[in-house]
């Protein structure tokens, strides 16, 4: 439906996280100035890490401490105590939303850097002046001052500065529009943190990764980052990336259609926003749970989450956010034959799109700047390697005119040996190619023979298995429209429950398919990473923990020693959920999934064992066929698409490896995965 753009919220709140994480606990900060009576550079260095920690808490003793700082440091003609003043009373302003003022203190800091000549001085101010004008708005000068800031801290070999820059400069490039270079940006910051061990930075560098995944369809490759991005944020309890990573989750859940996983997520999401007292997170929250319940057809409460969005301050009002809103609520309201309130709701995002309109406008045009001072420096430079050039071409010219009558006598030798030898080869040559052609012509004719069998193949699963679930729906929904008053309510919701599984069961089928589909056609690659196949196990156990408990059942699993792997993880990531999906289904309530990988000769073995209720042994043989018609509902009466063992076989092809299953009905299954010996070092 509706995409809201949360790189900008994204980067406020790691802002947020980051200046929070680096500053001391201010009782103790407080407790050694209070202990520190001589007027010194030490001194002056805790009045500005106090004045930096209350930014977060009260800007306006940061203010105060500023003051201070600067009467001490002109006393001790201090750069550094100057410098850091003249930051802070720039942060003051810029939390007041002085822009002008905030810019004026940190040109201040910048020339009192320059003067020191210290260039530590000078990348932050570059880096704060970066930030004013990414707020207003100027792209271009916030690119620039970005870049100024990463060149420096790449000369101090500062690589916490540098992974920082590259954050900042991603945020910028995604909002030009120029997202392979903010994939690019995004993508080395995530790898410098990990290796600094900055584990906030990295969260957010993934979150802003998973988001233009998401954007450009990638959804699968999306999913597994938001997971991880969730997983490291509960490992070392940072709440604000709990509450982003959970909205995140819920938000490509929607997408995804599974409504229950979308709507714990986004729980999560508000109660954190809630108790961390984030009002912008609750309303988009509360914005995105509309959205939820839309689509599940909930209108009334979709319709409640939706009035929460626009109970707030006309001042503090995003109009993206509420443009998208008002435009959801339109649709509600017509859903629910509201009809007035839905022109209403329409009327307002029309006039909200129109002010986002112009807003893109400057910034297309801030773009365009941006991209003709680099062409003018581009051609300043090509212009000078030109002139460069032609000094030197001027200089070997002489040299080329002795050596051209060479290079002619040899060239006429070899036109003469060459035209011996292609008449030789081409005498050779003719019948081989001809053989070849004929080669060609029938692998053509073979993989007509097997594209044609493999859409007879398509069109008989879509024929066969769509018919079933489309004729239950037509006659569910035939006795509901038949026998409506006739019927109590339990009785219809019972109805509605039973055509709900069917379609959800129907949809199923459809994506599987899709997928099945992009297999044949060869529209999946294959990517290999390097990764450790714990985290994947770790994955699958953390996705299925939830409906393993709702049946009672264990989840066990584990490898046998440190397995790095190197191959696709989001295909094994796929093939994993699949049949552990399916052990969950196919064993009752009680049992037992045991998932276990070792290494082996010939590579490594991944073993999915369940006690559940086996499968026929005639059904064995075609299990991993598209021909394969055997289907059974779960422990739970849970429906299966038919594909999804289909879709393993193929996915474990592409990794270069096999499946196989052993099983006895009424005894439990076992479904093993032997992978090539592609190890990491």
């Amino acid at each position: 439906m509706r995409k809201i753009r949360a790189a900008c919220l994204l980067f406020f709140l790691y802002s947020v996280a980051c200046i929070q994480g680096q500053n001391p606990v201010l009782d103790s900060l407080l407790n050694q100035l209070h202990n520190h009576k001589s007027d010194d550079i030490a001194r002056a260095n805790l009045l500005h890490s106090i004045g930096f920690k209350y930014y977060t808490i009260d800007v306006d003793q940061t203010m105060l401490y500023a003051d201070r700082l600067e009467s001490l440091a002109l006393k001790l003609n201090y750069d550094m105590g100057l410098i850091n003043t003249y930051n802070l009373k720039g942060l003051y302003y810029d939390s007041k939303g002085d822009y002008p003022r905030a810019l004026g203190f940190y040109k201040k800091a910048l020339n009192r850097a320059v003067l020191s000549e210290n260039k530590g001085g000078m990348s932050m101010a570059y880096n704060n002046m970066g930030m004013i004008y990414e707020i207003t708005g100027e792209y271009p000068k916030a690119l620039d001052y970005y870049q100024k800031s990463l060149k420096i801290d790449e000369e101090l070999n500062d690589s916490s500065g540098v992974a920082n820059s590259y954050m900042q400069l991603g945020n910028i490039h995604e909002i030009l529009g120029d997202t392979a270079k903010a994939m690019q940006y995004y993508t080395q910051s995530k790898e410098m943190a990990a290796r600094l061990g900055e584990n906030i930075l990295m969260i957010y560098s993934s979150i802003s990764i998973g988001y233009i995944l998401e954007n450009q369809g990638y959804i699968i490759e999306a999913y597994d980052v938001f997971l991880k991005a969730l997983k490291l944020s509960e490992e070392i309890l940072e709440q604000e990336a709990i509450l982003l990573s959970s909205m995140m989750m819920g938000i490509i859940n929607c997408d995804l259609e599974e409504y229950e996983e979308s709507e714990y997520y986004l729980t999560r999401a508000l109660k954190l926003s809630r108790e961390l007292g984030s009002t912008t997170h609750e309303r988009y929250v509360n914005y995105h749970f509309g959205e939820l319940y839309f689509k599940k057809g909930n209108f009334a409460k979709a319709y409640g989450f939706c009035q929460k969005v626009l109970q707030l301050d006309e001042e503090e009002w995003d109009n993206s956010l509420l443009s998208s809103c008002t435009e959801l609520l339109s649709e509600i309201c017509a859903a629910r034959g509201m009809y007035r309130e839905a022109y209403e709701y329409h009327v307002m995002h029309k006039n909200l799109q129109d002010s986002l309109f112009t807003k893109e406008n400057y910034r297309k045009i801030a773009d365009l700047e941006y991209k003709l001072l680099y062409e003018n420096e581009k051609q300043k430079i090509e212009l000078e390697q030109q002139q460069k050039n032609l000094i030197n071409e001027a200089k070997l010219e002489r040299q080329k005119v002795k050596q051209q009558y060479f290079i002619i006598m040899i060239g006429l030798l070899l036109v003469i040996i060459v035209f011996i030898i292609r008449n030789n080869y081409l005498r050779k040559s003719a019948n081989k190619k001809l053989q070849e052609q004929k080669d060609q012509v029938q692998q053509i004719a073979d993989e007509l023979k097997l594209a044609n069998s493999t859409k007879d193949k398509f069109f008989s699963i879509i024929a066969h298995d769509l018919k079933g679930p489309f004729g239950t729906l037509s006659s569910l929904i035939g006795q509901i429209v038949e026998s409506y008053d006739e019927m109590t309510d339990n009785e219809r919701i019972e109805y509605l429950k039973t055509a709900d599984k069917a379609g959800k069961n129907t949809y199923n089928l459809l994506l599987n398919l899709l997928e099945w589909s992009r297999l044949q056609r060869g529209n999946i690659k294959y990517m290999p990473t390097e990764f450790n196949l714990d985290e994947s196990l770790d994955q699958i156990a953390y996705l299925f923990k939830e409906k393993a408990s709702m049946k009672d059942q264990r989840l066990n699993y584990g490898s046998e020693g440190n397995i790095m792997l190197k191959t696709d993880q989001s295909i094994l990531s796929a093939i994993l959920r699949n049949l552990v999906g399916n052990a969950l289904k196919f064993t009752p309530r009680g049992g037992k999934i045991d998932v276990h990988a070792e290494k082996r000769d010939a590579g490594v073995q991944i073993r999915v064992t369940d006690n559940g209720i086996g499968i026929p042994e005639k059904a064995i043989a075609k299990l991993f066929s598209i021909e394969n018609e055997y289907q059974s509902k779960g422990t739970d009466n849970e429906y299966g698409t038919g594909l999804g063992l289909v879709l393993c076989k193929e996915f474990v092809s592409l990794l270069g490896g096999s499946i196989r299953v052993q099983s006895q009905e009424n005894a439990g299954s076992t479904f093993i995965v032997d992978l090539p010996a592609v190890f990491s070092d």
